[in-house]
């Protein structure tokens, strides 16, 4: 049952030696569980030099006792690809030491890829709105604020995130929207 999961399994002792890996780690990594089993962690250099002092820091909690709900960590497959993984982990605790973790990690590259994308797409948008310098803001039909430019913002005397997401009603005099009424209907 676990080689059919997008989840890799595996559990690893106090010595941080592999103890054992679902099947499927080699479909998600590249990685047969023979080539892992028995190695600790480091040695197998399947995790990006830039995650390491996170993931020991990570480890050093587990083996205090404490779990580790959500981790998301860079992976190196055995092909060299780099893919996102969201690791939860907990301690296994006998005569109140920890002997070994448990680990599940799922494989999140294309849904990190898409938010980058959003924020990227995000970033680019805003960078359109603030090279007017008219006043430019973008409301959903209820008058939510979904965007605005820092022109804008300033006329309100706030920053653009404290007004984001928020009804316009909250920044502006009852007389601005009853003055601008009508416009926002015509083009809604």
């Amino acid at each position: 049952h676990f080689s059919l999961s997008n989840d890799v399994m595996f559990h690893w002792d106090n010595q941080f030696r592999i103890k054992g890996v679902s099947p499927n780690v080699e479909r998600i990594l590249g990685y047969k569980p023979e080539e892992i089993v028995g190695k600790q962690f480091h040695e197998l250099n399947v995790l990006d030099p830039a995650d390491l002092e996170e993931a020991i820091e990570n480890a050093l909690l587990l083996l205090s006792g404490k779990k580790v709900y959500s981790s998301i960590f860079r992976f190196i497959t055995k092909d060299g690809a780099g893919k996102f993984g969201e690791l939860s982990e907990v301690p296994i605790i006998r005569d109140g030491k920890v002997v070994e973790v448990i680990s599940v990690a799922r494989e999140i590259t294309e849904r990190i890829e898409i938010l980058e994308s959003l924020r990227e797409r995000e970033e680019t948008a805003q960078a359109l709105l603030n090279a007017c310098t008219d006043s430019l803001l973008l409301l959903d039909p209820s008058g939510t604020v979904l965007a605005l430019n820092d022109s804008a913002a300033r006329i309100m005397g706030k920053s653009v995130k404290e007004i984001v997401q928020s009804p316009i009603a909250d920044h502006v005099t009852r007389d601005v929207i009853l003055r601008r009424k009508p416009y926002f209907d015509q083009v809604i």
